[in-house]
């Protein structure tokens, strides 16, 4: 039997309201739950425009597959099959930040479950709509690993405290009744 395949939509409103403060609304959503929310990036010396975006699509890295075939080039450089090479996005899906919309958009290309729907760049906002696909059994994998973490003795506080959210994050947005 084949297991069927969840689609996750992921929809970004980008804006800034004058001054230096820029706002990310995102909108998830999959059929079983959603989540509504806003990152904000504001101060100065980094590009704050793609730092909201950024923010944003990395409440969600639990979701991401990698591409087979990556080659890691230090610390947040990856090269793929194909020769290209993609700046911005380390080892646990995190993508940077202050790295231009155009480097969060391509380290998109690092994960194979990932389709960019659409893209509209407006003179008041900016609009980026994701589909990320995903299994049921994907995400019961990603519950026993964040398990594994907050059981390990040896994991630090960070850890464990990510670990905490994604599961509670994963029951809700996926409808996972507690055992």
């Amino acid at each position: 039997m084949k297991e069927l395949k969840i689609k996750n939509n992921l929809k970004l409103e980008i804006y800034n309201t004058g001054g230096q403060t820029w706002y990310c609304d995102y909108f998830f959503y999959n059929g079983l739950g959603h989540e509504i929310g806003t990152t904000k990036a504001s101060g100065y010396g980094y590009n704050k425009h793609s730092t909201v975006i950024s923010n944003a699509i990395n409440k969600f890295k639990f979701l991401y597959k990698f591409k087979n075939g990556l080659q890691w080039d230090g610390m947040e450089h990856i090269n793929t099959k194909q020769g290209k090479r993609i700046y911005g996005i380390y080892r646990d899906k995190h993508i940077s930040y202050g790295l231009g919309i155009s480097s969060v958009i391509d380290c998109l290309n690092a994960f194979n479950n990932i389709k960019v729907i659409s893209i509209n760049y407006g003179q008041k906002f900016d609009y980026i709509h994701l589909e990320i696909t995903t299994t049921e059994k994907a995400m019961q994998k990603e519950l026993e690993r964040n398990q594994k973490i907050l059981n390990n003795k040896k994991s630090d506080k960070y850890s464990k405290k990510e670990a905490k959210e994604t599961i509670k994050r994963i029951k809700e947005l996926f409808n996972i009744e507690e055992e």
